[in-house]
């Protein structure tokens, strides 16, 4: 046996020891706060399990893996899907479900890709709407449907993969308008222009194929008359209508409100020499 005896004084050598001890106190406390507030408690052989995680924690916990009640996940892609596979994925600026389900809001029985239950869905951006393929399926032909500023439906025709809207144009037409005459034949017309299918009116150089009539004949049919004065007298009735003035071989016609004086006046002479009579017709406008 070898005895090394070592010449310290004392006070030297409480000083070393004071300060071996406070090295220890140190390490410990970087190693492991019991109070839960950081540390590496594996370097004095703890377990993470034995920190107060009901603490506030400074700085970063570093770890493989975070589980709740048997979840865990290993990387923040796992985050909201449950384990490593998450059912959202992020690609750029887009999100989408990675999944052959329904997604339910406000119902945990979704009754179909996506069902919206006690709410509204509200889209607030002037000019979209609800995009909707055609029957067909063939992926030519979708639209875009929104409420226009008087409330009602209208329709859009977009691109189907990226939305963007496909303008159409078509003539379009107001109702006839009253026929100018009751009887004997007349005219009525309507009001025409070109449109593109968000509504607004454009020039008529952008609608194909010949501008439809804006003016057609009515009320070809003749009149019929009723009599109310020889010449000389006076035709009265109420509203417009035709006068017939003239005799058998020969007769002139004239518009009047309200009637008129049953003379030559009307329409000139259509038959010389002879008295002549005056009808109304029955048709008024």
């Amino acid at each position: 046996m070898v005895k090394v005896i070592l010449n310290i004084d004392k006070k030297y050598f409480f000083g070393l020891l004071f300060f071996g001890l406070m090295l220890v106190g140190i390490a410990g406390v970087v190693a492991y706060n019991a109070a839960g507030t950081g540390g590496n408690p594996a370097a004095f052989g703890h377990s993470v399990d034995e920190i107060d995680w009901t603490k506030a924690i400074s700085g970063n916990v570093s770890a493989g893996g975070f589980c709740i009640n048997g979840n865990c996940i290993t990387s923040w892609s796992g985050v909201g899907g449950g384990g490593d596979s998450s059912q959202w994925i992020i690609s750029g600026q887009n999100i989408y479900y990675n999944n052959n389900g329904s997604v339910g809001i406000g119902t945990a029985s979704p009754s179909a890709k996506l069902t919206v239950a006690s709410g509204d869905v509200q889209i607030v951006t002037q000019g979209s709407g609800l995009i909707l393929s055609d029957i067909d399926g063939n992926g030519t032909g979708c639209h875009r449907v929104i409420v226009n500023t008087a409330g009602a439906l209208a329709t859009q025709l977009v691109d189907c993969s990226t939305g963007i809207f496909i303008p159409v144009y078509a003539w379009q037409m107001s109702s006839w308008g009253n026929c100018s005459v009751g009887c004997r034949g007349g005219t009525q017309t309507r009001s025409m222009w070109c449109q593109r299918s968000d509504g607004l009116t454009v020039d008529d150089s952008f609608c194909s194929g010949t501008k439809p009539a804006a003016s057609e004949s009515c009320n070809t049919q003749d009149c019929s008359w009723n009599y109310c004065a020889t010449e000389g007298g006076n035709c009265g009735f109420s509203g417009t209508r035709y006068i017939m003035y003239g005799e058998s071989g020969g007769y002139c016609y004239a518009i009047r409100s309200g009637g008129d004086g049953c003379s030559n006046s009307l329409c000139g002479d259509p038959k010389l020499w002879v008295r002549k009579k005056c009808w109304y017709s029955s048709e008024s406008w």
